[in-house]
């Protein structure tokens, strides 16, 4: 098509949409196919490039690879012939050691990523620096598990997802590596990239902390207001349980009922005596900021004779 409606013979071409519009009355005359851009692979078949997908940092090769199903099926669900289990143990030990640390490290970050739910930057982050500490020989006496849960740790600490230490531990156990283990890892990939991580925001904890407590609105604010207000003096204490225990201090100050010390050291992952010793420390740095102390005494149901058998029956 040479003219436009319009009668008018000079047109436009929209890279971005490949759409070609008339110059004179803006009509789109025809729309082209055009293709995004991609990677070269670097070769040419019959004199024409072919591309390929990117990179993606969490395959082996960085690439696709063709991968024999050890359920000895394809795709179809048809029983492949019997040299395919050869073929497949075949490719596994011509492999290289590091191909197959990733392909292990692979499976680690994504079986922890798909249960709790962790986003896939944060996943292609530990990846990454996984693939820095096996090429820097950290992974040298270590377990690959080990190491890939360090990157995690690492890689969700780095962008600011709040998950908290303990989280971590719990998934080292399920692997079994220790926490002394998992500890070296994390100091060694750290010296490795130099950076530090910052301390948790006692802000999103005690945010955290309230929503699994059901605490009022207003409770939350009173609480964040005292975590700004004596924050230079609690700096030395569990984030988790100074968050957990201003949670309780506010509620004791606007006279409401607070979640009782089990349940908020239940929540932060502490005991009962750590919570206990931060509200202590906090009423004193209360003092010290010239903030007026709770003078509301929290009022319990006491335990009825049922709920008292209920509980001898949990223990």
């Amino acid at each position: 098509m040479d003219k436009c409606e319009c009668g008018c013979t000079e047109f436009i071409y929209d890279p971005e949409t490949g759409e070609v519009i008339c110059h004179k009355c803006g009509l789109v005359v025809r729309t082209e196919h055009f293709k995004e851009e991609t990677i070269s692979t670097g070769y040419t078949v019959d004199g024409e490039n072919v591309h390929s997908a990117p990179e993606n940092i969490m395959f082996p090769y960085k690439k696709m690879v063709t991968d024999i199903d050890p359920s000895g099926v394809d795709s179809r669900g048809v029983k492949l012939k019997n040299n395919m289990h050869r073929l497949r143990k075949i490719q596994w030990q011509t492999a290289q050691r590091e191909t197959r640390n990733i392909t292990k490290a692979t499976m680690v970050i994504n079986n922890v990523g798909e249960r709790y739910n962790i986003p896939r930057d944060i996943r292609q982050d530990a990846m990454f620096l996984f693939r820095k500490a096996q090429n820097a020989g950290v992974l040298k006496g270590r377990s690959v598990a080990a190491v890939a849960l360090a990157a995690v740790y690492i890689a969700q600490r780095n962008s600011g997802y709040a998950k908290t230490s303990r989280f971590i531990i719990k998934i080292a156990r399920e692997f079994n590596v220790t926490r002394r283990t998992l500890n070296r890892c994390i100091r060694e990939i750290l010296d490795l990239i130099n950076i530090k991580l910052e301390m948790p925001n006692h802000m999103q904890l005690a945010m955290k902390i309230a929503s699994q407590t059901a605490v009022p609105p207003q409770v939350l604010n009173e609480a964040i207001k005292l975590l700004q207000k004596t924050r230079p003096m609690m700096i030395t204490k569990n984030p988790a349980a100074t968050a957990a225990a201003a949670i309780y201090i506010a509620a004791l100050r606007l006279n409401i009922n607070p979640p009782t010390q089990s349940t908020l050291a239940g929540t932060a992952a502490v005991t009962d005596v750590t919570i206990r010793h931060c509200i202590k420390t906090m009423q004193k740095a209360m003092v010290k900021a010239g903030l007026p102390l709770p003078t509301y005494k929290p009022r319990y149901a006491k335990p009825t004779v049922n709920m008292q058998r209920q509980n001898q029956a949990a223990n």
